[in-house]
């Protein structure tokens, strides 16, 4: 449903060139052992789209379609040439127990980037970009918490 509003039309048409979109980014929080992954998994995952092990780069590859991923704030180094970008926002978010994930400033350039990747591929010809994650289908299994 809503293709076809989208496109204006009933039946729609089947996209010609869709682009899965990945936006990647830590948590800074995650330091503090809150977060279901360990610190660097982002890491390691972005560069198993590059090397399309990732679950998304699998299924994008049987849809016949491209995953494009992005680094706007992973905890590396910004000079590794594997996920080099003029995207990059910050090293991770801050850790949201002390400070705020993110300044007004790079909020809106976090904004600003998704824009711009929008336009580019637009430009490039894709007709439907769709987000995608980077969460493997089953965290790492966490122990139960249980009272004193």
């Amino acid at each position: 449903m809503w293709l076809a509003a989208a496109q204006g039309k009933c039946p729609p048409s089947p996209p010609n060139r869709a682009r899965v979109m990945v936006i990647a980014g830590d948590h800074g929080v995650a330091q503090s052992g809150v977060s279901a992954y360990p610190v660097g998994a982002t890491l390691r995952q972005v560069l198993a789209v590059h090397q399309q092990n990732a679950p998304v780069a699998v299924l994008a590859r049987m849809a016949r379609t491209s995953v494009r991923v992005v680094d706007v704030s992973v905890d590396h180094h910004a000079t590794d040439s594997d996920l080099a970008s003029g995207y990059r926002v910050r090293r991770a978010s801050g850790r949201i127990d002390r400070e705020d994930a993110m300044s007004e400033a790079e909020t809106e350039r976090a904004f600003a980037v998704g824009r711009r990747l929008a336009d580019e591929e637009v430009d490039a010809g894709a007709d439907l970009l769709i987000p995608a994650s980077l969460a493997s289908a089953r965290p790492p299994r966490r122990r139960r918490w249980s009272p004193p």
